[in-house]
């Protein structure tokens, strides 16, 4: 049986990291937990790990004396041994709590006394204590976050801890800890009882996708941590609450409460808190289609993360801002960055975080439209995801897979494979990722001339996001449902979806989205044969694209232009537009928008009358089509070469 829960083993190899990388400093680690049999469990596999490196010695944790600091005034500088503060009497400190205040105040006062000497002397101290001890020590010194190198949780795999009896110990699921939880609600009294029970609640909800509920948790939590003044958990609170927020769709909402999170752990001097909350703000200007704005709040996470050290919260901002110079359509950039992110979560062994990464740059290369390499990357994340044992990490892989085949023409393949996702998501309760899944077997199905068939999957999927309240999603899949109906040849229940689409993206203030709606719109009404109304709405997208500097939505729009003005049987004008397009797609390296433009920029010149001009930039789009192996497409040009060759 496991001692601790999976997915906190993945911590283990962070904590020896933290140590080995500071082997000529001082590092004062807290480690919590809820027994005993977890204590021993850690102190075993430090020494498993670390007894070739270091000296272990374990100093008892009775808290009603000084003797564990005499082990640090004492000690000589620059020792290679590991101080293992334990022997905590978890068992009596939850029997009985209020009964440990003074033992507590008194060794939060000893620890701060005593802490600068572990800098100074380069002592590794390693405590190991309740986390309700390490918060209360946080809450006794203001830079508590600045001060300690590494903290982590652990959690007995047994579900021993806070006030739990032994029947409980026979947890069957998170539906039972849920209904274990509300009787202890009914029961409990005071802001100190019910504070913890209310936050756990809202990490359950949230975890089976009930967020409603888990919203209503977590804002009991917050107001009880107000009335505590415990501000440490106010933080955490808010965070949560924003991201419910941001899953809801509701991303002004969201934002105001990871300020307000950013405002208080500015407060309390908790740094790596702060990178959170600005990774958190410019994850929010990402989804509201402003990468500039987020870009500026990740880099100021990277810079703190940078100055306390944490390379795991380095390795997460780096992979932050490659995504936002994939969203800027900046791939060599985005590559850049996310390889940096590799190289540190290789560095710390940090498994998920490679498998993540591993996934970005599968990502890119697939921007880049070179999908044998992006599948190669995605099949790494699997990997290391099945190793794991981290299912939703798979889904994701799997459903990236899907999407790798389906770039090339293999849709039986992708269907496959984000039928795999979908099982997946559902075995988890994963609405989220059940109706991102739904989507892609939906387009999947549009690409296979199946549109009734993608309507009912689009149609689904929308059912799962008005359920969770998401609006990006809502609005995503409305535009989905858009294309299928323009693609039956209903233009008028096209442009009604796509206008739904478009109010949510004003709603949310998503930029990106609106961009991508007005486009839509712009295609139906070129379809409706109205060229002013189309090149009205396509100069509307170009004009959001501009203002936030998306590179490939910009050429997406002035593509778009182009054909309607080659409708309009002006050519030159087309020409311009498609040789603007062509210049990003160049730029930005995305080898099938420039094999496009080229070949609309070769049917132009044709129909001008040049067919020199014309077969040489069909001729580039057929070599461009063949080394990214789209053999349909180069066939199509092929028949365009002949036809202008047969004519001259």
């Amino acid at each position: 049986m496991d001692i601790i829960r999976k997915k906190e083993e993945l911590q283990l190899p962070l904590l020896f990291a933290h140590i080995r990388l500071r082997e000529h400093q001082g590092v004062l680690i807290f480690l919590t937990c809820t027994t005993a049999d977890v204590e021993h469990y850690i102190i075993q596999t430090l020494r498993d790990e670390l007894e070739d490196e270091y000296a272990f010695e374990t100093i008892p944790l009775h808290i009603q004396d000084y003797a564990p600091f005499t082990a640090i005034w004492h000690r000589p500088a620059g020792t290679k041994t590991l101080l293992i503060f334990n022997a905590f009497d978890f068992e009596a400190f939850y029997q009985k709590p209020d009964a440990f205040k003074t033992q507590i105040d008194n060794l939060c006062a000893n620890l701060n006394l005593n802490r600068d000497f572990i800098p100074e002397k380069k002592l590794k101290c390693i405590f190991i204590l309740p986390s309700e001890v390490e918060h209360r020590i946080a809450l006794t010194a203001s830079d508590f976050y600045h001060f300690k190198s590494y903290t982590a949780t652990f959690t007995d795999d047994a579900a021993f801890h806070r006030g739990i009896t032994e029947a409980e110990q026979g947890d069957e699921g998170r539906g039972d800890r849920i209904a274990f939880l509300l009787r202890r609600l009914k029961k409990a009294s005071g802001a100190k009882q019910l504070a913890p029970l209310h936050f756990e609640l809202g990490d359950l909800y949230y975890d089976i996708s009930n967020i409603n509920q888990a919203l209503y948790h977590w804002e009991k939590a917050q107001k009880l941590c107000r009335q505590l003044k415990d501000e440490r958990n106010l933080s955490a609170a808010l965070g949560n609450i924003g991201l419910v927020y941001h899953d809801l769709g509701q991303l002004e909402e969201a934002l105001k409460y990871h300020q307000e999170t950013l405002v208080i752990d500015k407060k309390i001097g908790y740094l790596q808190g702060q990178a959170s909350d600005l990774s958190n703000i410019g994850l929010i200007y990402s989804d509201l289609g402003q990468p500039k704005n987020a870009l500026k709040y990740y880099q100021e996470a990277l810079a703190i993360d940078k100055k306390i050290g944490y390379l795991q919260g380095q390795a997460s901002q780096l992979g932050n801002i490659g995504l936002v110079y994939q969203a800027l359509g900046q791939p060599e950039d985005a590559l850049k960055y996310h390889e940096e992110a590799l190289a540190i979560h290789k560095k710390i062994g940090y498994l998920q975080g490679q498998a993540s990464q591993l996934g970005n740059i599968g990502l890119v290369y697939s921007d880049l439209s070179q999908p044998e390499d992006a599948l190669k990357y995605f099949q790494k994340a699997l990997a290391i995801h099945k190793k794991i044992g981290y299912l939703q990490g798979q889904a994701i892989n799997l459903g990236n897979i899907g999407m790798v085949y389906r770039a090339l023409g293999q849709p039986e393949d992708a269907l496959k494979y984000h039928e795999e996702a979908l099982a997946i998501h559902k075995k988890i309760g994963y609405l989220q990722g059940q109706a991102s899944n739904l989507g892609n077997i939906g387009t999947v199905y549009s690409n296979l001339g199946q549109p009734v068939e993608a309507l009912k999957y689009y149609e689904e999927a929308l059912a799962i996001h008005k359920k969770m309240g998401n609006l990006q999603g809502q609005a995503a899949d409305l535009g989905n449902i858009g294309t299928v109906y323009s693609n039956l040849g209903q233009p008028e229940d096209a442009l009604k979806y796509y206008e739904e689409a478009l109010a949510i993206h004003k709603k949310m203030g998503h930029l990106q989205g609106q961009a991508a709606d007005l486009g839509n719109i712009g295609l139906v009404y070129r379809e409706l044969g109205q060229p002013e109304d189309a090149l009205k709405y396509h100069k509307e997208a170009l004009a959001i694209h501009k203002k936030i500097d998306y590179l490939q939505g910009q050429s997406i729009n002035l593509g778009n232009i182009g054909m309607v003005y080659y409708d309009l049987d002006q050519p030159e004008d087309a020409l311009k537009y498609y040789k603007e397009a062509l210049a990003i797609h160049k730029k930005i390296g995305y080898l099938q928008g420039q094999a496009s433009y080229l070949g609309n920029i070769g049917l132009v010149y044709h129909a001008l009358g040049q067919p020199e001009e014309a077969l040489k930039y069909l001729k580039e789009a057929r070599e461009i089509y063949i080394l990214i192996k789209m053999p349909h497409e180069a066939d199509e040009i092929n028949e365009w070469v002949d036809e202008i060759v047969a004519e001259h």
